[in-house]
This record gives C-alpha cells, structure tokens and sequence, in this order.
C-alpha cells in the first residue's frame, strides 16, 4: 500500500490534496480507498493499471470526475454521468487491491478518445403533481423516455423526476410512477450550506481486462453510496421505473400522462450499505 500510496501521489499530488487513505472491502472485495480534495476545475481521469494472478492477467481500471469551481451549482443526472463535484469538496476513489494483485500503476490520461453525455435535462414537463415536496428539496418536473426495440411491436419507457436543492435539512425521497406496479425508489438526500463540502464516492469505474489482444474482457464497477449530498441551487434527477411495453399509441399516451408520485420520510441512511461505510469512516475528519 505504501508503494501505491507513492505513485498515486506522483501521477495526482499537483491536481487533488490527499486527505488520508485506507484499506476498506465492499461486499468482500478489498479496496484501496483515496479520499481527495480537488484543487482546481477540470476533467480528471483515475486510471489504475495491475497484474493478476487469477483470470485475466493484465486489468486497466478508470474513473471519471468533472471538476467545477468552488461552489457552483451542479446538475447531477440519475446516472452519474458526468459524476460532478467542486473545488474544495471531498471525494473518496476506490481502488482494487486484492492479494492475487501486484505491480499497480496509476495514470491520468483516459484509456477512451472521447466519452459521450448527454445532457442534464433537454426539455422536462414542468406541468403540477398532486402533494408535491415541501422540503430541502423541490420538484422541478418529469420526462419519459421511450425508445423502441429492434423488435419494433415492443418498446421500453423510462421515467425521469428532477428536483432542485432548496434549503438546509435531510430527508429520504420517495418516488413512483403513477399506475405503475413497480417498487418505489428511495433516495437519501442531505443539502448542506453553501460553505459545506460535499463529500461523495467515485461512483463508478470502468473495466479492461486482457490476456491478448484476442481474450478481452470489459465491464463496469459500481459503487452505490448514499446519501446525496446537495448545496442550494444543485439540480437533481432519478429514473424511478421502467416498463417494457407494447409499442403502440395508447402506451405513448398513458406514458407520456403518468405523473410520479412523491413523498418526503424521515432521514434514514443504512451505515452498511454500498459504499455508505466508506462515507463514514475512510475521510478522515476535517
């Protein structure tokens, strides 16, 4: 770890100040876990390069930050992509370490020539909800995704509520499609103050992973952690369901008309769950 510690430093000590650093495991994996705090704005790239003694030999792993000024409003989308911090705010990476693993190396140029987002919210219904959130948070609309299968006779929509940080306080959010026999999604949300730092993990991690050219293997990690951590002013959306459904006008209609419905619960965020842990304990206090 010590050798890691030395080379992450070389490759990322001029962009992020590191906080501290710690051995963690996530569902039985162990982990390396970085916590960091960004110096200055831009786009920044983890790449982490090791051998291993089992499967394929040779792993390339990457993650991707975007980096605004400190204190500027952020429009996180339901995906994290691009998973969006400040200037001055703490953010916790996460890097594979287990025993069958050696020789690590760390860059911060992308492995990809470009990555492709789309963007926060193009056009959204702004139409009224029934018992819309009186809370930190606000509703600010809905869209619906539909997009038809190469088997034109079905097709899948996707439901899109996005909301606004509004005042101090935490609450869990609830939201369901109206009429739409799915469970519910919930989402534990703290808005800090404009003077806070928001602290979050590295959501998720690209995979490469090869023997030659010809026995590759790719994928993604994910590292779910809550709660969402907002300032006034940070936009927000969740997708809270998904239907495959007969492609034809009555499903374009009832989709586009099915209103979420959205409640405020008590704050409640579960200490082992996802990367939550980390949250708590890899930072050091600050």
């Amino acid at each position: 770890m010590q050798n890691m510690r030395r080379d992450f430093a070389r490759v990322h000590g001029e962009d992020f100040d590191i906080l501290g650093d710690a051995a963690r495991a996530l569902d039985g994996v162990p982990y390396w876990v970085v916590a960091l705090r960004p110096r200055r704005a831009g786009v920044f790239f983890f790449r982490h390069f090791c051998d291993s003694a089992i499967g394929y030999r040779h792993r390339d792993f990457e993650g991707r930050i975007l980096v605004l000024d400190k204190g500027a409003p952020r429009a996180l989308r339901y995906d994290l992509h691009p998973q969006t911090v400040c200037v001055g705010d703490t953010l916790l990476v996460p890097f594979a370490d287990g025993s069958e693993m050696s020789n690590h190396r760390f860059a911060k140029q992308s492995r990809f020539p470009q990555y492709f987002d789309g963007p926060f919210a193009a056009e959204i219904d702004s139409s009224p909800i029934a018992s819309p959130p009186n809370g930190p948070v606000e509703y600010l609309g809905r869209s619906v995704h539909y997009m038809v299968h190469r088997i034109a006779t079905r097709a899948s929509v996707t439901f899109h509520a996005y909301f606004g940080a509004r005042t101090v306080g935490s609450c869990n959010l609830r939201i369901e499609a109206e009429s739409q026999k799915q469970p519910p999604v919930t989402l534990a949300v703290e808005v800090l103050s404009a003077a806070d730092h928001v602290r979050a993990v590295l959501a998720a991690v690209s995979t490469h992973a090869f023997d030659h050219p010809d026995a590759v293997s790719t994928g993604w990690l994910r590292f779910p952690a809550s709660p969402l951590s907002l300032r006034p002013g940070d936009r927000f959306s969740i997708a809270h369901g998904r239907l495959t459904v007969p492609n034809n006008e009555a499903s374009r209609r009832h989709s586009k008309h099915a209103l979420p419905r959205i409640s405020l619960l008590p704050y409640h965020v579960p200490a082992d769950a996802g990367g939550n842990a980390w949250l708590a304990s890899a930072a050091p206090s600050h």
